[in-house]
C-alpha cells in the first residue's frame, strides 16, 4: 500500500515548453504529499491548463488555491471532491477519478 503523486510532461498540453521537467518534478512532488495528508493507499495529480504562466510555477506549494481557484492547474484525486491542501485546508476539486 503507498500513496503516489503524479503529474504529467508537458505539464500544460497546449505549450509543451512551458515547464522543465525539474518543474513538473516538483510538480509530482506537490502531488504525492497531498495524497499522503489525504488519506492511505491515496493518488493524487496536478496537471496545468493553458491559463498557467511560466511565473505560477515558482513556488506552486505555497499558492495552489489561488492556482486552482483561476483554474491555471487541475487536480484529480482518488480521494472525492474535496482534498485537504498544503496549509491544511479543504478544497472542493472538480475533476475526481
Amino acid at each position: 500500500s503507498g500513496s503516489v503523486g503524479a503529474s504529467a510532461m508537458p505539464f500544460v498540453d497546449s505549450d509543451p515548453e512551458l515547464a522543465t521537467w525539474e518543474q513538473v518534478v516538483a510538480a509530482a512532488d506537490i502531488a504525492a504529499y497531498l495524497a499522503k495528508n489525504n488519506g492511505r493507499d491515496a493518488w493524487v495529480s496536478i496537471r496545468g491548463t493553458s491559463l498557467l504562466a511560466k511565473e505560477d510555477l515558482v513556488d506552486m506549494k505555497d499558492k495552489l488555491q489561488q492556482l486552482l481557484d483561476s483554474g491555471k492547474i487541475v487536480l484529480d484525486s482518488s480521494q472525492g471532491p474535496d482534498l485537504c491542501l498544503v496549509d491544511r485546508t479543504v478544497t472542493r476539486i472538480t475533476s475526481v477519478a
